[in-house]
């Protein structure tokens, strides 16, 4: 066997080890090449080593560097004394260290810190695989950054352990805890036998004890706290509200898996009574679902509220299949006294040229009157060659409704898109037909519009990619086809060219003048013709780097006649003027009017002002008014308000103010005020000066408890349901946490907006 020695290389006499001290290695874990090419290899890296002290690196290359490091070739590499490591995203200290080049695993003792980029831990035993990246660490203790868990960590993690380990990107915990608290003596933690942590979904604990203030509040045998939407499945619900009365809500996992999921529902409801229910999530490596169900006997209207929903995908071989079910029966949330069931399945393939689906979907519903709708659709889409793409699509619809005596409504839809595109021009032949199946045995389509391209074809180009020369830049549009449209029942075949102006500018010292115009010629069957011509032009006069002028024209005139709706053009020749005022935040505004050629009795368009102002960085006001200069009259006068910091609001106070008639139409308010260190009380209020009543009043009174975070919440809203009431909402900081606070009944967010005037 032959040796190889550098700097102060000592033989250890009864091994073939060297000792190597004040030495940095650059060891790469790949598959054991022959032994006579590991030694030329070995030879080759000492060589190089010895010309220049850098080495090269690669992402499965491991950088180590220690004061005493053992060569055994072939086999491993053994080193001691301030051990530093580096591979991929991690980096390692430790006191000693050994490596094994067979098996690629990594072996740190003493002292260990590892770091990857997200997480931090240490302790006194790392193992680390070089090909999976999966380590393990004993007696370990580990500090998670905000930004961590794929985005999802807002603050710190902790965690101490007997053992941490890491597979796949999610970490595993084994007799140890969590918490979110940085204080010695935490105001919480979460001990378990077992701890997974799935960066991008929830937190699994197993024979779990929930530990607040060191006192142990209550043990269960497995929890789930979702990383995303916190709060919903592991905090219960307190409060009341107008529909349900006193409620007190909560869920329990009895299943807590990396694979699947399963919560116990409790709902106690003072009005309602006690609602329970089952939510199960599961995934295999073909498919993913959810199953719930859940149950009421509503006192209130004496009937049962059931509820229930299925998302099911799967592999089957090469063809993707995935169905969605919902039903719900007397949901007061909803419609309480009707039925209603949904129920989606589609099946779809896809390769490298095409792709092919059919859904099935099936509606049905009772109680105000009783209708159902089943629609078959398909879809084929097919790439020829780089040039050449083609759609087919048809789509069957049945629909019946007691207002119509349980006739039948049927109708079918097909097509085809066929689309060739080349760097001169692009091409294109569609063709589309309804069929009404039922003929007029279902009389309530006979209103329905539709248009049937029996065929149409398409030829596009434009100046740059047909090399024409034009003094501008223009797009061209060539089409031709038979037409057959609905309700009208009008059938005929069109011939139009187009051409657009696509913009030019010319400039003049401080003017600048934009302009696009367009020609539409069409030609019917039925000898008639239709001609459409259009312009648009600005002219930008800048005064300063503050102040410009714009005046713009409009001018669209349409000569013919069309016999199809879809042909319509609109005819419009007006004058607008805009002054704008600019000076970054502090300070905008703009004034503007305008004149209708085609309108005799009133041709003036309102005179708008528009301004905002932020003299400092915690105060911002805005006001836009309008006057109509044709019968002398104000308009609402619309103000806002805007005090504290852009990023940490106070105040924002919007109002509609009635100048005719000297009264608030609209107020709106969104406030968030702190009080000392600890509270804070936020809000949201409307209203309305014409009916004299709150539209919605929301005030929500939080504590901050440190790393929690407690919410009194008080709401009285006004929608297609009364919504009054209060809850009480408790989260965790470090968690992304779904706030309902401020968002209406129909999903909106509520805000002061009181609209702006257009021009």
């Amino acid at each position: 066997m032959k040796h190889f020695f550098f700097g102060d290389a000592e033989k250890y006499p009864h091994t073939s080890v060297f000792r190597m001290k004040s030495f940095s290695i650059l060891i790469k874990f790949k598959k054991a090449p022959h032994r006579k090419q590991f030694y030329f290899l070995f030879l080759l890296f000492i060589i190089c080593a010895s010309v220049s002290p850098a080495f090269p690196t690669d992402e499965d290359a491991i950088s180590l560097s220690a004061g005493i490091t053992r060569w055994y070739p072939e086999k491993k590499v053994v080193a001691s004394g301030g051990v530093e490591a580096s591979y991929k995203n991690f980096k390692i200290t430790s006191d000693e260290a050994e490596a094994d080049l067979e098996t690629n695993i990594a072996i740190f003792k003493g002292n260990v810190k590892i770091s990857t980029g997200e997480y931090n831990a240490q302790g006194e035993l790392l193992t680390l695989n070089m090909k999976t990246k999966d380590w393990r660490i004993e007696n370990a203790s580990s500090k998670l950054e905000p930004g961590s868990l794929q985005g999802n960590l807002q603050g710190f993690a902790f965690i101490h352990s007997l053992v941490l380990s890491s597979h796949n990107d999610n970490i595993l915990v084994g007799n140890g805890s969590f918490t979110t608290c940085d204080l010695q003596q935490p105001h919480y933690s979460i001990s378990a036998q077992e701890l997974a942590i799935y960066p991008g979904s929830k937190i699994v604990a197993r024979k779990v004890s929930f530990v607040g203030w060191n006192k142990r509040i209550f043990t269960l045998n497995s929890l789930v706290i979702p990383i995303k939407g916190f709060g919903d499945s592991f905090v219960p619900q307190v409060g009341s509200s107008v529909e349900e009365g006193m409620f007190l809500k909560g869920a329990y996992a009895y299943t807590a898996t990396e694979n699947a999921q399963g919560f116990l529902k409790l709902d106690i409801m003072s009005k309602r009574g006690i609602g329970t229910g089952i939510e199960h999530s599961y995934q295999t490596a073909d498919t993913t679902g959810l199953i719930s169900l859940y149950y009421l006997f509503d006192k209130a209207v004496d009937a049962n509220n059931l509820s229930g929903r299925i998302q099911h995908q799967q592999k089957l071989g090469s063809i993707n299949f995935n169905f969605t079910g919902d039903y719900r029966q007397n949901n007061y949330l909803y419609f309480p006294g009707t039925t209603s069931q949904d129920y989606n399945a589609t099946f779809s393939h896809s390769e490298n040229v095409s792709s092919t689906s059919l859904s099935i979907r099936r509606n049905l519903s009772s109680g105000f009157g009783n209708y159902s709708s089943d629609t078959i659709s398909f879809r084929h889409d097919r790439r020829f060659s780089n040039k050449l793409s083609g759609q087919f699509s048809t789509d069957l619809r049945t629909y019946k409704s007691s207002s119509f005596q349980g006739i039948a409504d049927r109708e079918m839809e097909s097509g085809f898109d066929l689309r060739f595109d080349d760097h001169k021009f692009s091409a294109s032949l569609v063709a589309s037909k309804r069929f009404d199946l039922d003929g007029d045995e279902f009389t309530g389509d006979q209103f329905y519009s539709s248009i049937d391209r029996l065929p149409e074809i398409s030829v596009e180009t434009d100046t740059y990619r047909g090399g024409m020369k034009l003094p501008f830049p223009a797009r061209l549009r060539f089409t031709t086809g038979r037409y057959h449209e609905e309700p009208s029942g009008v059938t005929s075949d069109r011939f139009m060219f187009e051409m657009d102006i696509l913009g030019k500018s010319y400039d003049f010292g401080k003017n600048e003048l934009n302009i696009s115009a367009g020609v539409r010629q069409a030609f019917y069957a039925s000898d008639m013709a239709q001609y459409v011509l259009r312009t648009n032009a600005i002219l930008t006069t800048r005064f300063s780097d503050y102040f410009k002028t714009r005046l713009a024209y409009n001018y669209q005139d349409p000569e013919g006649y069309s016999p199809f709706r879809f042909d319509y053009s609109g005819n419009y020749n007006y004058l607008r003027l805009v002054m704008d005022y600019e000076n970054d935040e502090e300070l905008r505004w703009s004034l503007a009017t305008g004149y209708d050629f085609r309108q005799r009795q009133y041709p003036w368009r309102d005179l708008t002002l528009r301004l905002t102002a932020r003299p400092k960085d915690i105060i911002g006001y805005s006001i836009s008014a309008g006057y109509n200069l044709n019968v002398s009259k104000w308009r609402n006068l619309v103000t806002r308000l805007q005090l504290g910091e852009p990023d940490n609001l106070v105040l924002d106070l919007g109002c509609r103010y009635d100048v005719e008639l000297g009264k608030i139409a609209l107020l709106r308010s969104v406030f968030d005020i702190p009080i000392g260190n600890k509270w804070r009380i936020s809000g949201l209020v409307g209203w309305n000066g014409f009916e004299k009543k709150f539209d919605y009043r929301s005030i929500k009174l939080t504590r901050d408890l440190h790393c929690w975070e407690a919410s009194l919440i008080w709401t009285d809203e006004v929608g297609f349901r009364r919504d009054r009431g209060f809850r009480i909402d408790l989260r965790i900081k470090a968690f992304p946490f779904k706030e309902r606070f401020g968002i209406g009944q129909y999903g909106q967010a509520i805000d002061p907006s009181m609209g702006e005037f257009y021009y």
